[in-house]
């Protein structure tokens, strides 16, 4: 499916749950034989694995984009198919791919991220303690554990950012929401919340909250999707450092 000339990826439907979703990669010119095969494969494999519907699409998409991508690049005759073995190995470390390996991806975008991110709000003394504290692979394994909820997003096979997010009963908590600089201002923010408020609705829950730095310009940019402030909070975070934060909310009502 596409809706530009530029985006070219799929979509999928539960029939049960109701669930949409999309996941896009760059557009590579030609026609490519073999492709349907490539992707009817990994997706077949991804759900034998466990995998749900759209954790399986995007898998499928990522090896099938690459295997074009792999023979455009070489100039291969099309007419023998698309080069998908060298993506053999990257597509059963995505199928396989288990919470450690998960939490390993998003400590390494986090790490580029939250520099990019807090650089003119923090020091980097309190960004890499933050990192250390909240954010280590400890931590997040930790997390998902509990049943912390990650989403990793990618663009033509390329991790560009994660949200995280918990069911706490009675409200959504949403812990993470962060992109890489160059993919901000795309829509992937707006994908993301799309992705949690489906969630929140699959749980019965019809509110949900975060947390922000008081001098981040996307307090601006939550209050435009319905996000009150509720609470003005200045947390001691230990090592000398507190977290100046507004608690918004919102409902889905």
């Amino acid at each position: 499916v596409y809706f530009d000339d530029v985006k070219l990826g799929a979509a999928t439907y539960d029939a049960d749950t109701g669930e949409k979703s999309y996941y896009f990669c760059d557009k590579i010119p030609g026609y490519y034989h073999g492709t349907g095969d490539v992707f009817g494969s990994a997706v077949v494999a991804s759900l034998i694995r466990g995998r749900t519907l759209p954790e399986a699409s995007r898998i499928a998409v990522d090896f099938t984009v690459g295997s074009i991508r792999r023979t455009y690049d070489a100039k291969t005759d099309i007419r023998f198919g698309v080069d998908f073995e060298e993506g053999i190995p990257q597509l059963i470390e995505d199928v396989l791919e288990d919470d450690e390996d998960l939490a390993q991806r998003v400590y390494s975008l986090a790490k580029r991220i939250w520099h990019e991110w807090y650089s003119d709000i923090l020091t980097d003394e309190q960004i890499d303690y933050m990192l250390e504290t909240y954010h280590s692979l400890q931590a997040i394994c930790d997390e998902l554990e509990e049943g912390y909820e990650y989403v990793v997003f990618r663009d033509s096979g390329k991790d560009i950012g994660y949200c995280g997010f918990h069911n706490e009963g009675d409200r959504i908590y949403i812990g993470k929401l962060y992109l890489l600089k160059e993919y901000r201002g795309k829509g992937y923010g707006r994908k993301m919340f799309e992705i949690i408020d489906r969630y929140a609705r699959s749980q019965n829950v019809d509110r949900e909250y975060l947390r922000v730095n008081k001098g981040n310009p996307t307090v601006d940019i939550y209050k435009k999707i319905g996000f009150i402030i509720k609470e003005s909070v200045v947390a001691d975070i230990g090592n000398g450092f507190v977290m100046d934060d507004y608690i918004m909310e919102r409902s889905l009502r």
